[in-house]
């Protein structure tokens, strides 16, 4: 998941802005997710990964994530600044055999990438 156009919230609000709006949809990720569940950030992108969720739950989990960002609000100084996330997956069921993790990984930068591409609160995926 990214939080889509984090550069123009900085130029907009200024970068505490862009900051607080990546902390706090990091916040809404740790909130969303089971104790079970897996949780990393790299800059501008949150990587979630849902441990023993049949594909047919993936879109909806992630349609949840996009609802939350889209449904918050972050306050800094006089401004109320919205934000809205792309996402990309990958998933693969447990009855099937599953790729390696690091495959999984891959697809589902890609389908980010595909995403991102479409525009702003796009979801792509790729389930096997």
């Amino acid at each position: 998941m990214e939080v889509d156009r984090v550069s123009a919230i900085a130029d907009e609000y200024g970068q505490d802005a862009a900051d607080a709006v990546l902390r706090e949809f990091g916040g809404t990720v740790i909130g969303a997710t089971r104790e079970k569940d897996l949780i990393g950030r790299d800059q501008n992108c949150f990587i979630t990964v849902v441990l023993n969720t049949p594909s047919e739950y993936t879109l909806p989990v992630v349609a949840r994530f996009q609802e939350l960002a889209h449904s918050d609000v972050v306050l800094n100084e006089d401004n109320e600044v919205r934000y809205s996330i792309s996402v990309g997956y990958a998933s693969s069921d447990q009855s099937e055999e599953v790729p390696e993790f690091d495959t999984l990984m891959e697809r589902a930068k890609r389908a980010l990438e595909n995403a991102k591409k479409q525009g702003p609160a796009s979801i792509q995926g790729w389930i096997a």
